[in-house]
């Protein structure tokens, strides 16, 4: 679909590291048994053989992400691609050519697709940002892109939204269910969301480095006007459809939608990673929904 090779040969960029590290070594213990030390010319000798060393490096982690983009964009359905701007392809490849971590590779990989499919959606100070990412980061943030649902609110149109649910709702959840025979299926289910969502202190660390907006523990997101509308949830193809609540007090209408939001820099690496979604979220979305008509609906 797409040329994302580099302009380099693989006689270049293939190596054994572990090779050149010996050679640089034996080189140094050659020099220091011969003349007992270093002169400035064999410094400015080892000084070229690490440049070397490292630009190879860089060669071969860029070579492999590339690699990872034709694979990711080949197989991708959206058939738009087209070559970034210079600049930006510049800076790009200056950041990722020291991201040798798999997992950080196939992160870049897709950020780079995603701007041959869309030029200029994720931008310099976006590239800045996620490269504050480590492996954990980008791990407890792809887990967050599996549990995004869509709202599609008949007022103010389409949101893409992380089920972000604190241990206190889903406790309520599960209370509210205490005396059903549903009691036990919903408590299985609620624990496996629980085990596998991040925990509170990963979620702060993505809203401190910009990428989610979290509510206060025992508080929740909303999306408010002031006229009634409706709304429906969506994962999928499956939809579950209610509309928003009213609060006589500050005389304005409601949606509750979880914890979080995606920051817009959020949201466009959500968009660049398109990762499947959590099996079971629709099943939790409900329950959350179901469990906020029960709740909010008589403040109507």
């Amino acid at each position: 679909m797409a040329d994302f090779k580099l302009s380099l040969g693989l006689n270049e960029i293939y190596f054994d590291l572990t090779s050149r590290n010996r050679k640089i070594n034996d080189f140094i213990d050659e020099i220091i048994i011969e003349n007992g030390e270093l002169s400035e010319e064999d410094y400015e000798k080892i000084g070229m053989l690490m440049s070397v060393h490292k630009i190879k490096k860089q060669a071969k982690n860029k070579f492999k992400i590339y690699k990872k983009a034709e694979r990711i964009a080949d197989k991708s359905k959206e058939k738009k691609i087209e070559k970034p701007d210079d600049d930006w392809l510049a800076y790009y490849d200056e950041l990722v050519s020291n991201v040798s971590d798999e997992q950080m590779q196939e992160i870049w990989a897709r950020i780079l697709v995603r701007e041959h499919i869309e030029n200029g959606s994720i931008s310099k100070a976006m590239l800045n940002v996620f490269s504050l990412l480590d492996k954990d980061t980008a791990a407890t943030f792809q887990k967050i892109c599996t549990l995004t649902y869509l709202l599609n609110d008949d007022d103010m149109g389409i949101f893409e939204i992380p089920l972000v649910l604190y241990d206190d709702i889903l406790n309520k959840i599960l209370e509210n269910k205490v005396a059903s025979t549903e009691y036990g299926e919903l408590s299985e289910l609620l624990t496996r969301y629980q085990r596998y969502c991040p925990t509170q202190q990963e979620i702060n660390l993505l809203d401190e480095i910009g990428l989610l907006k979290i509510s206060q523990i025992y508080d929740e997101n909303d999306i408010f006007s002031y006229k009634k509308r409706k709304a429906i949830f969506q994962v999928g193809t499956q939809q579950y459809e209610m509309e928003s609540f009213y609060d006589s007090g500050n005389e304005y209408e409601y949606i509750l939608t979880g914890q979080a939001f995606f920051t817009q820099l959020g949201l466009s690496l959500y968009h660049a990673l398109q990762v499947e979604v959590y099996p079971e979220l629709y099943e939790v979305l409900v329950n959350f929904c179901e469990f906020n008509e029960e709740c909010y609906r008589d403040d109507d």
